[in-house]
């Protein structure tokens, strides 16, 4: 039966090679005709469709020609005709290039591919990359000539999953066996001997596990305590009752190796049974109890004891239900007259107390139910015969029960507000110190810096007053303008100590105005170098809208002169100083940098002390008030600061301010 011209044409794109084609086609023409006349080709192609393992026939070009139904189905297509045509490339990707190079190799050379186990992708799967076992295996013509592959792809990630369950299973068993405190052990009934048991078995009785091995059928008899004899012959009942997820306890006494008896709590299950149903194995862990029965015994004896020291407790204490009725009651030693339990116990806390108290201490009993956390409650007492202060710890018993335990704290809390008054004038003896040691700081600093500006002024008085007839008018103007400049230093050093111990000791309210930050800058390099005569280069950099600043402009105006008079005095003649302005989103940007001293790490934590100055500064002039100031400045208008500095690698300032008010 020949191919139908869709048929040829699908063979065509299959293979652009003529000579393949030709053979394809002849092969597959061949086929249909089987296909055609042969039931049992027919039902052979069912088979393969039925089988979960993929099948599949691909040409030279490594490109399917043939896929039965788990094939398609597992690369996510709606049918076989679908995956015709296509490669592993087209299917995967670059991770389909190492599957295609390893098929043209089977095609160039006809050595097969025999359960390769790989992992692929498969869109289909429940797992990303499903291990398969691959073969494939070269298509003969009847010339003897390849002219494409026949592969099968069995999938076995389930087997592999089961694998690893169980390797891990194995080895968490292993773990678990070494890492458990506890001694695990399997008894043979038969034999009456211990026939596996863990490594804890030497911390608990002092015996490795070969020793005990070694003792077979003598290991009961010989490290048994007799009184527990009786005891154990018992199990024999329990172990023929039991069915196979009952679990049997059972405490007996063992002798260690050291000659002493340890108490060990069994906890034992029914592991192996004979063919008619009778226990031949037991398995169980054996804890070591023997701390816990002393404790028992102690607690024993000491019931007494504790009877005793609760009533010597001087404190009160009551149990009370969820709805606050006295389940148990203790009074508090000293209180006259005593109240007997019976007095208090099944009533509830308003037959004892007032409303009030019974409120708080009703909120705090359900909150510490809730919780599982203590609650305390400061209260007076309500008798009037007392003028005390009590604390009240209310803690949960279980979920429906309180413990209320009342202390007089009266004495307690008067020793707390002494030390609280001590702790109080402690902080303000440390105020005053502090406050003693700037006001020494600010006067050595103001009566070093008045001294010269005081000095020049004289001296130009005093040439005024001798010689002011003698003098030009130029020698006279001079002497003044060097008395008003040195009047304006003063002026300008009080005006900053007034303005830091005015934002200091009140709020202080800024005239918020829009303010070009340009302008302003300019105005003040302008007047710095007319005044100063500086001979540092100084470059202002200014980028976007500056105008619109809602700021007060003379602290603003005062806080850039600070910054560059301490970039003029701390930098060599000549060095350059940069200040650029920026706007960013809703803030603008002020930096300054400079070249010169820099700042020691060691002090730059106390850059905005006031009347602190640089270990480095040596006798220049200045206040310490410089960065105290520009500091108040910046928080006043809701800014930010930042100093970068390095010693002999000059500093650098950014400061942010919102363009906001």
């Amino acid at each position: 039966m020949p191919l139908s011209y869709d048929q040829r044409l699908l063979l065509r794109e299959c293979s652009k090679d003529d000579q393949a084609y030709q053979k394809l086609a002849a092969l597959f023409e061949s086929q249909v005709g089987q296909d055609a006349q042969d039931a049992e080709v027919r039902m052979l192609r069912s088979i393969l469709d039925a089988i979960p393992d993929r099948v599949y026939v691909k040409d030279r070009q490594s490109r399917f020609i043939l896929a039965n139904r788990a094939t398609w189905l597992a690369h996510n297509m709606p049918d076989e005709q679908t995956l015709l045509g296509k490669t592993d490339i087209d299917l995967f990707g670059d991770g389909g290039q190492a599957y295609l190079d390893a098929e043209q190799y089977l095609l160039e050379t006809g050595i097969s591919i025999t359960n390769l186990e790989a992992q692929q992708p498969n869109p289909t799967s429940w797992y990303p990359h499903p291990y398969a076992t691959i073969s494939k295996v070269p298509l003969h013509d009847e010339h003897g000539q390849i002219i494409g592959l026949i592969g099968v792809n069995r999938d076995v990630t389930e087997f592999k999953r089961v694998a690893e369950e169980l390797r891990q299973n194995q080895q968490f068993s292993v773990q678990v066996t070494l890492a458990i405190p506890d001694i695990i052990y399997v008894y043979d009934l038969d034999e009456d001997a211990v026939i596996y048991c863990n490594d804890q078995i030497a911390t608990h009785l002092g015996y490795t596990p070969e020793q005990v091995y070694a003792m077979g059928s003598q290991f009961l008899p010989t490290l048994l305590h007799p009184q527990d004899w009786l005891r154990h012959r018992d199990l024999e009942n329990r172990y023929l009752r039991a069915q196979d997820s009952d679990v049997i306890d059972f405490e007996h006494r063992m002798q260690h190796a050291d000659g002493t008896w340890r108490w060990l709590l069994h906890r034992e299950m029914i592991f192996k049974r004979s063919s008619d149903g009778k226990p031949v194995q037991i398995m169980g862990i054996a804890n070591d109890i023997t701390e816990r029965k002393r404790a028992e015994e102690a607690l024993r004896q000491s019931e007494a004891q504790k009877n005793a020291l609760l009533n010597a407790i001087p404190d009160m204490i009551i149990e009370l239900d969820v709805d606050g009725v006295v389940l148990n009651y203790k009074s508090r030693a000293g209180l006259i007259p005593k109240f007997r339990p019976s007095e208090h116990v099944g009533k509830h806390l308003l037959d004892i107390y007032p409303s009030e108290l019974v409120e708080s201490i009703m909120i705090l009993s359900r909150r510490a139910l809730t919780t599982g956390q203590m609650q305390i409650l400061d209260y007076e007492s309500p008798l009037v015969t007392e003028n005390t202060f009590r604390e009240a710890r209310i803690i949960a018993i279980d979920h429906a029960r309180v413990l209320l335990i009342s202390r007089d704290v009266t004495e307690h809390r008067a020793i707390q507000q002494a030390q609280l008054e001590r702790e109080r004038l402690q902080v303000n003896l440390q105020k005053e110190q502090e406050l003693h040691q700037l006001k020494s700081r600010m006067m050595a600093r103001i009566s070093h810096e008045f001294r010269t500006p005081l000095s020049v002024i004289m001296a130009s008085n005093e040439l005024l007053w001798h010689y002011m007839e003698r003098m030009s008018l130029t020698q006279r103007q001079d002497h003044f303008q060097r008395v008003q400049d040195e009047v304006q230093n003063v002026t300008e050093i009080l005006k900053s100590i007034s303005f830091i111990l005015h934002t200091q000791t009140q709020q202080h309210s800024l005239e918020m105005k829009a303010c070009d930050l340009k302008r302003i800058c300019e105005d003040t390099l302008q007047h710095l170098l007319e005044h100063r005569g500086s001979q540092h280069p100084i470059q202002l950099i200014a980028e976007g809208d500056l105008r619109l600043l809602p700021a007060e402009e003379h602290l603003i105006q005062r806080m850039i002169s600070h910054l560059v008079s301490n970039a003029i005095k701390f930098s060599a003649i000549e060095s350059p100083i940069c200040l650029e302005l920026q706007r960013q989103g809703q803030e603008i940007m002020l930096r300054l940098s400079d070249q010169g001293i820099g700042i020691p790490e060691r002090d730059q934590p106390r850059l905005y002390e006031p009347f602190f100055r640089g270990s480095n500064v040596g006798e220049s002039s200045g206040m310490g008030l410089g960065l105290t100031l520009i500091k108040h400045v910046v928080e006043l208008h809701n800014g930010r600061i930042v100093i970068d500095s390095a010693v002999e690698r000059g500093t650098t300032v950014i400061i942010h301010l919102p363009t906001t008010a």
